[in-house]
C-alpha cells in the first residue's frame, strides 16, 4: 500500500469520527428526554392543575318522558368547583337551567331497557358530566344521581 493511500484512510477515518460522535450525542440526548418525559410526566408548567371541589349544587327532579310511554325522575347533584363565586343556592338560580336542559337532552326518549341496566344508566351519567361540564364552562366538575326513578 502506498502512503497517499495510507494517508487518505487515516483522513478519513478522522473525519467519520468528530460526525459520528455527534450523532451518538444527538441520539442520546433525545433518548434522555425521552425517557425523562415517560418517568416524570413531561412538563408540569403547562399541565392545568386539576380543579378544587366546592359545593354540591342540588338540582330539583325533573320528569322525563322515555321511549313507550314511560317516564323517568330523576335529580342530579352537581360538584362544583372553588372557581364559582356564589354559593350553590345562588348558582342553581343562575344556571340550574342549563343543567336540566342538559339531562332532558341525555335522557329524553330513551327506551326503559337502556334506563334500567347499570351500564346504560352509567353511559347516560358520563354522558350527563361532559355535556354539563362543557356548557357552565367548566364550573361543574361532576354529576351525581340524587334520585334516579323510572316507571
Amino acid at each position: 500500500m502506498s502512503d497517499e493511500t495510507k494517508t487518505t484512510k487515516a483522513t478519513d477515518e478522522k473525519k467519520k469520527s468528530p460526525m459520528m460522535l455527534i450523532v451518538l450525542l444527538v441520539v442520546g440526548l433525545v433518548g434522555g428526554i425521552g425517557v425523562s418525559k415517560v418517568m416524570f410526566g413531561g412538563s408540569s408548567a403547562a399541565a392545568e392543575p386539576p380543579p378544587e371541589a366546592g359545593e354540591i349544587a342540588n338540582i330539583e327532579p325533573i320528569n322525563i318522558n322515555l321511549a313507550d310511554g314511560h317516564f323517568l325522575r330523576i335529580a342530579v347533584g352537581a360538584q362544583l368547583t372553588k372557581k364559582v363565586p356564589e354559593k350553590a343556592e345562588a348558582w342553581v338560580k343562575i344556571e340550574g337551567a342549563k343543567v336540566r336542559d342538559a339531562v332532558i337532552k341525555v335522557f329524553s326518549g330513551k327506551d326503559m331497557a337502556t334506563v334500567r341496566s347499570t351500564t346504560g344508566r352509567e353511559e347516560l351519567v358520563h354522558e350527563l358530566d361532559e355535556l354539563v361540564t362543557e356548557s357552565t364552562e367548566k364550573a361543574v366538575m361532576k354529576v351525581y344521581l340524587a334520585e334516579y326513578v323510572s316507571q
